[in-house]
């Protein structure tokens, strides 16, 4: 008996290629937990405090968002140097937010 027939991979393997046997790569399928759910269109969280603004921090820039009735660009880019979070205060102050 050969190793080959033990079930050995990688004997098995050099003998489906020295033959000629082509492989097919299988497609990844989802599962069923994995499948996107449908969203519901129309719907929208509460307004729980509508003084305040989203703020994504990053080690380069900031990101801060406002309610869009409090500012024409109601999402603006900072960077992290000082003078660019006194500019950030005094915009979130000019739009009137309070947390």
């Amino acid at each position: 008996m050969t190793s080959a027939s033990c079930g050995d991979p990688v004997q098995e393997f050099v003998r489906d290629v020295t033959s000629g046997r082509r492989f097919q790569q299988k497609e990844p399928t989802m599962t069923s937990k994995s499948k996107a759910k449908p969203r519901v269109s129309g719907w929208m969280l509460p307004i729980m405090h509508p003084d305040a603004a989203g703020i994504d921090i990053g080690a380069e820039e900031i990101f801060v968002a406002v309610p869009p009735d409090r500012d024409i660009d109601s999402v603006r880019r900072f960077d992290t140097f000082t003078r660019d979070l006194i500019a950030l205060a005094d915009w979130l102050r000019q739009c009137n937010i309070r947390s």
